[in-house]
């Protein structure tokens, strides 16, 4: 059994430590998938360095996308976890979903070749994903999007790390993808 100073060290060091530790990702310098799923698309995640927005160049934007659920009799921690559990059916259909095996948790990365036409590509995939969630709840969903921009400063030193956005390296392997199919293989 623990001595008293023992047992208050170990209370202490609960208290201090975040309640929702396991629900974040532990920290990784470059994201790897064990196996690409047939016919998906992992240009931008295998060996790619996992950048946040200090290595950006232009100005923060936080976005925060809300959809009420009003009349819905599941709590949040229902709607969180029927979330987690349906995403790929949530996603526009032009979309490709590959979840892992262990399913959407943290740490686990999930390859989504994602097609948004009429609006830019995150806005319409979010606005999908949850009126697609709110209609799982029997609830007509409207998305509110709130955007705050929390730094209009530009980092122009970042500007090398244009090339990391996920968005540009889609369309310039999209736009060179007919001239990789009509190159003949090598000869041995």
């Amino acid at each position: 059994m623990a001595s008293a100073p023992e047992q208050r060290a170990a209370h202490d060091a609960e208290l201090a430590a975040p309640r929702d530790t396991t629900y974040w990702a532990k920290p990784v310098g470059r994201l790897d998938i064990a196996q690409v799923p047939t016919g998906a698309i992992s240009l931008n995640v295998i060996g790619r360095r996992v950048a946040g927005p200090v290595q950006g160049f232009g100005q923060l934007w936080q976005k925060t996308y809300r959809v009420r659920l009003e009349g819905c009799a599941a709590t949040p921690a229902e709607v969180v976890q029927a979330w987690k559990e349906r995403l790929p059916r949530y996603q526009p259909t032009a979309n490709r979903f590959f979840p892992p095996v262990a399913g959407v948790a943290p740490g686990e990365v999930v390859l989504i070749n994602a097609v948004v036409q009429g609006m830019p590509a995150l806005t319409g995939v979010w606005t999908h994903v949850l009126v697609s969630l709110a209609a799982d709840f029997d609830v007509q969903g409207r998305v509110t999007l709130q955007k705050t921009c929390v730094d209009p400063r530009r980092q122009l030193s970042e500007a090398k790390n244009v090339w990391q956005n996920a968005l540009i390296r889609s369309i310039v392997y999209t736009l060179l993808l007919p001239l990789r199919r009509r190159t003949p293989a090598p000869r041995p």
